[in-house]
């Protein structure tokens, strides 16, 4: 890595999802954006790894077949808790942890 925060910055290669974040709580981090399409954010999801979901929201829609969550999850739906809201600019974000 080239860039200024090298020496911030953690590759996990050739883990699972919930190995990578053991090896990350391991080193002491307890907090862990999880930036990825549908099909990460829906084995997040199905491994039971997420405890808070922040959705941004922009004015637009985009077309496409690939889900925002998609995974293989059991139950009907997730729900959250202790919702909130904010604007950013013409932007919404919705916070709230995941009901257990």
């Amino acid at each position: 890595m080239t860039d200024e925060f090298r020496d911030r910055t953690i590759v996990l290669e050739n883990c699972t999802l919930r190995e990578g974040l053991q090896n990350l709580a391991a080193r002491g981090i307890s907090s862990v954006l999880i930036e990825g399409g549908g099909i990460t954010l829906g084995r997040a999801f199905d491994e039971n790894l997420v405890d808070e979901v922040r959705f941004y929201i922009a004015p637009m829609i985009l077309g496409g077949s690939t889900l925002a969550v998609q995974g293989n999850i059991m139950t009907p739906s997730i729900t959250f808790s202790k919702m909130k809201q904010r604007q950013l600019g013409s932007d919404f974000l919705m916070t709230g942890l995941v009901a257990k």
